[in-house]
């Protein structure tokens, strides 16, 4: 009996692989970094709108509109409150982020961006994205074609390169492809194999009404997610070096796993389950479309940073506390659905599982002061002039992977049913001398043998005695 319970409890088994595979069967993880500091104050200046604003002093519509988009980005709630409320935003508001973004001008000026010891342009790989946290820069996540659905709203150019995706999740790289491939592996271990980024800001463009912290969130995730930042960010601050170890995890899942009920395996394969605004399943994609259904169903709209259609309309500043509401109550439901416990009769659980065959990857950080003004100084073909260091905050990240190969994980089924079979009679044999033959046979006795002695004989004892005849 408690062979069956193992049996029904924890059918499956993870191990390592037998083989460790080297990391440039894998893609380098992509890394998305947010600037805290949100607008070029020479362009808007929040602190200044908002303390006229609770002065009661006269602001301009251009002003009046801007802090509004602001509020939807910013920390301080406080603000909301002197605005006018508004149900709904235009795609307006993607433009105002976009031209109050200092970040944009720093990339193609002043940043440096290596990766595998090869200079590069960094406006060429960083790429703008919408996300929770505004306008951030990711570097090696698939283009937004090769994400989303095409009925998805995008924003111009944001979210879009011309590299050709060369990788998938279950399969890996296509056959045949070389170094030089997209999403970019790194072929080495160590830093000098890996991203190294120098990122300047603005001193003046620090707002601390708008956000208590200064420098940057960094999010590390695959690819073909899209991250959202505030579930899975580490903080780099302002003249800092940060290095970022990577230890990549793969989970590999056998076929046969498949038969097996999704309850048990707790896991999709990835033509299991699809999304209505994605082209592929991973756990963070679920999740945000999710989040983006369930906020359309409370709020009439959703969040500005969301997968939506043409029609679906943008959340104003009214809808602040709405949104926040929606996301709260989701995260409740969703672990009462993971507890067993009731559920309201409308809500329909996420059921964002992890994927069968998952790519993900576990970081180490590490943060210390940076003598960044000495590093210009010493490295005079960087072209970093005294004026611009004057003005700037300097930081630098640098993410590599700290091993040439990595073991996978391997799922498969504990025990198949002839497994289970051969072990239950070896047990029963073992214990009890009982096996297959003796049930047979007593199967015999029980039913053959005492048919044949009726028929032939007209009782179930069989032939009579010698002396009865």
């Amino acid at each position: 009996m408690q062979m069956w319970f193992k049996y029904d409890e924890n059918p499956f088994i993870v191990t390592l692989a037998t083989r460790a595979q080297p990391i440039f069967s894998i893609p380098f993880p992509a890394v998305t970094i947010c600037p805290v500091a949100k607008a070029n104050r020479t362009v808007f200046n929040y602190t200044n709108v908002a303390h006229k604003l609770w002065d009661q002093e006269e602001v301009t519509p251009y002003e009046r509109e801007t802090t509004q988009y602001m509020t939807m980005i910013c920390e301080n709630d406080d603000v909301n409150r002197y605005l006018p409320q508004n149900a709904t935003f235009t795609d307006d508001i993607y433009k105002r982020l976009d031209e109050l973004d200092s970040t944009k001008t720093i990339l193609e000026e002043s940043t440096i961006c290596t990766f595998m010891q090869n200079v590069e342009q960094c406006t060429n790989v960083l790429v703008p994205i919408i996300s929770d946290h505004g306008i951030c820069y990711t570097f090696n996540m698939l283009k937004r074609e090769d994400i989303y659905k095409p009925k998805v709203q995008q924003y111009e150019n944001f979210h879009q390169h011309n590299e050709i995706n060369k990788w998938t999740n279950d399969n890996g790289y296509s056959e045949g492809a070389n170094k030089n491939v997209y999403p970019r592996r790194a072929l080495q271990l160590g830093v000098e194999n890996g991203l190294m980024i120098i990122i300047p800001q603005i001193m003046g463009d620090t707002d601390y009404l708008c956000s208590a912290d200064f420098g940057y969130t960094v999010t590390i995730h695959a690819p073909n997610s899209i991250p959202t930042i505030s579930r899975n960010y580490f903080f780099m601050p302002f003249d800092t070096s940060t290095t970022v170890l990577i230890r990549p995890s793969l989970m590999t899942t056998s076929a046969i796993v498949k038969a097996y009920k999704l309850a048990d395996r707790q896991c999709y394969f990835s033509d299991e389950r699809y999304l209505d605004y994605f082209l592929t399943y991973t756990q963070e994609n679920c999740y945000l479309e999710c989040l983006a259904n369930y906020t359309l169903q409370k709020c009439g709209c959703v969040n500005f940073f969301m997968p939506r259609t043409n029609t679906t309309k943008i959340c104003g500043n009214a809808m602040i506390n709405c949104m926040e509401e929606a996301e709260n109550e989701l995260k409740m439901l969703e672990l009462n659905s993971q507890l067993k416990e009731k559920q309201t009769a409308t809500y329909k659980s996420c059921n964002c599982l992890p994927l069968c065959t998952e790519l993900s990857f576990n970081t180490e950080t590490t943060s210390y002061p940076w003598q960044w003004k000495q590093y210009f100084g010493a490295r005079k073909n960087l072209n970093i002039s005294q004026e611009t260091m004057n003005i700037m905050h300097f930081s630098m990240l640098q993410v590599f992977f700290n091993s040439d190969q990595f073991i996978p994980y391997e799922k498969n089924e504990l025990y198949g049913p002839f497994d289970f079979l051969s072990n239950f009679g070896g047990l029963l044999g073992l214990f009890t001398g009982f096996s297959l033959l003796s049930a047979v046979e007593l199967i015999y006795f029980i039913s053959v043998r005492l048919w044949c002695n009726r028929r032939l004989y007209n009782n179930f004892d069989g032939p009579p005695d010698a002396e009865e005849v």
